[in-house]
């Protein structure tokens, strides 16, 4: 039989990798330690919100974020729904990511790009029943 390419993480020693990298969550907290925002995603695991933060992450959703529900590129009858919040500054990002406690964070620069433009942030929700209990929450 063929041999498995997975084995235990050299890292944390718990967790699968592929050739002896490190396994996901030890990649993923290790970048948030070091600043590096590009793309890495926290585990889904929504939170439930307090009134407060529910009205604070609906007004940016409003204000600042959008909603797109477009067809998955990998089924024909499905559709992909999309929660998405871009701006500037990363502390607002940041905190849409802490308060939702899912998400990605993707940061978007352009090669062109004319030197009084800032780079675009982006935190990303598009697993769907994240979506769904946020957008239930934040109504």
């Amino acid at each position: 039989m063929a041999e498995s390419r997975l084995g235990t993480c050299p890292h944390c020693g718990t967790g699968t990798s592929r050739k002896g990298r490190n396994c996901l969550s030890c990649r993923t907290k290790r970048a948030w330690r070091e600043g590096q925002f590009r793309p890495r995603c926290l585990p889904r695991r929504g939170r439930d919100l307090s009134p407060i933060e529910a009205a604070w992450l609906g007004a940016m959703v409003e204000g600042e974020g959008s909603i797109v529900i477009r067809k998955s590129a990998t089924a024909r009858r499905r559709k992909q729904v999309i929660l998405q919040v871009c701006n500037s500054e990363v502390e607002v990002i940041a905190t849409c990511l802490r308060l939702a406690g899912t998400g990605c964070v993707y940061l978007r620069t352009m090669r062109k790009q004319p030197a009084h433009w800032r780079p675009v942030w982006f935190w990303i929700v598009s697993a769907r029943q994240d979506v769904t209990y946020l957008l239930r929450q934040i109504r």
